[in-house]
């Protein structure tokens, strides 16, 4: 009998703790967009892969001439919040979340962008296995002008780096000019020139990260790398070349991979 009488309290109690977690999801901070921009950036600055930046590890990376060396010290401290003597991803991710202005949605869509190239590559790949003349041509002209655009978008961002170092200059800064990657050539096959895209694509490291569905290896590449790839790829259309290996040269994703667009350390 005891038990019949308490059971509405229970209810009672079991209802308002799902009140409780409903309201903390829902009114729950979504996450920052573009993180995982910002955790590639953790993982070329951290070169023994110890998982934090010690002050050398962070002078070395983010020194471009903008601030001194004391400088860069004192912005290290600032991050280094918990005051250890190192820089963790959380103490970085959080740091720039609250300064990418409207980078925020820059950064998201190159991870975006990242997922979509290769979904497209994989679709590629497909239409010139089994597609038809008609399909192989529209796919390679939608190829051409995605590079295009890309390059396009590529060109302009490099134009305001440079018009930003050309001002720091001026005013007496003089940082020291980073100059531009050079991509490592990744395959033995010469790749016909296809201006202005003739550039070949960076040698990427891999890197297995263990997931629920089991090991994935991802392939670490930079909004540069997937131009190059394009301009390679298109290349080898162009020249009837027998078709690519993109077992090879791509990592299969799908929705539970990480869309990171990352890019390869020096």
């Amino acid at each position: 009998m005891s038990d019949n009488k308490n059971a509405p309290t229970r209810e009672y109690a079991a209802s308002k703790e799902e009140v409780a977690v409903a309201q903390e999801q829902f009114f729950a901070p979504e996450p920052r967009r573009g993180i995982s921009v910002i955790l590639d950036i953790f993982r070329r600055a951290d070169k023994d892969d110890d998982g934090k930046l010690s002050l050398d590890e962070f002078q070395a990376f983010f020194s471009d001439g903008t601030l001194n060396e004391e400088e860069l010290e004192k912005l290290f401290h600032t991050i280094d919040s918990d005051n250890t003597s190192n820089v963790d991803t959380k103490e970085l991710c959080d740091y720039f979340a609250k300064h990418m202005g409207e980078y925020e949605g820059v950064l998201a869509s190159l991870e975006t962008l990242n997922l979509s190239i290769l979904k497209a590559m994989d679709f590629t790949k497909k239409v010139y296995e089994k597609g038809t003349n008609v399909e192989q041509f529209v796919t390679r002209f939608l190829l051409k002008e995605s590079a295009n655009q890309i390059q396009s978008l590529l060109s302009s961002v490099e134009s305001a780096v440079d018009a930003i170092d050309e001002q720091h200059s001026q005013s007496g800064h003089l940082p020291a000019k980073v100059s531009p990657r050079v991509p490592e050539k990744r395959y033995d096959n010469a790749v016909p020139d296809y201006p202005p895209n003739n550039r070949v694509s960076a040698k990427e490291p891999v890197r297995t990260i263990n997931t629920a569905s089991g090991a994935v290896e991802v392939r670490k590449e930079g909004l540069e790398a997937q131009i190059n790839r394009l301009s390679e790829l298109i290349g080898r259309l162009e020249n009837k070349t027998v078709w690519f290996d993109l077992h090879q040269r791509l990592t299969d994703t799908d929705a539970t991979a990480s869309a990171v667009s990352t890019l390869p350390r020096d």
